[in-house]
């Protein structure tokens, strides 16, 4: 019986084996960071001055003001835009409201990304506040950053792993 010792990315078909699997493990990773968000949490409506204000998820970045007696709804106050990609899934780039306050005769919005608008009741002007850091990772939009830049990264080191374990076996 004649043993061969091969020692680790000695041969093109272990080069190719790993290459594949590295792909696989990525894809994977793709797949998941893909998969559907799961739906918001509901905003509690606030009411001042017999005014109920809402955040509904149909119309994201709006706000809809009802009389709080009647039930009536009284207007849509769009907040902000959210501009979606069309080369990237809709879902992941949903920016909903998650909180609704009234401070000081304003009432105080923030959104997912950590984004803070006040908007003076009075005169229902939206003035956007600076970000919190919620959102962004290295300056780019977290869906943008884990959905793409992650995976390219990954696969990157897993190419120069492969090209130096290569060139070490030669």
């Amino acid at each position: 019986m004649h043993v061969i010792k091969n020692k680790f990315f000695k041969t093109t078909e272990k080069v190719i084996f790993l290459a594949i699997l590295s792909f696989f493990i990525l894809g994977c990773i793709v797949i998941i960071v893909k998969a559907k968000r799961s739906s918001p949490n509901e905003v509690e409506p606030v009411i001042y001055s017999g005014i109920k204000y809402t955040a509904p998820h149909e119309k994201m970045g709006y706000v809809e003001t009802f009389n709080n007696i009647t039930g009536e709804k009284l207007q849509e106050i769009k907040v902000y835009d959210v501009k979606i990609d069309p080369n990237m899934e809709a879902d992941v780039q949903d920016i909903f409201i998650t909180n609704l306050s009234v401070v000081n005769g304003k009432l105080i919005i923030i959104n997912e990304a950590g984004i803070k608008y006040e908007i003076d009741i009075e005169g229902h002007d939206a003035v956007s506040r600076p970000p919190s850091g919620r959102g962004k990772v290295m300056g780019l939009d977290t869906p943008y950053f884990v959905g793409f830049m992650l995976p390219l990264i990954a696969m990157i080191g897993v190419v120069i792993t492969l090209f130096v374990k290569w060139r070490k076996a030669k």
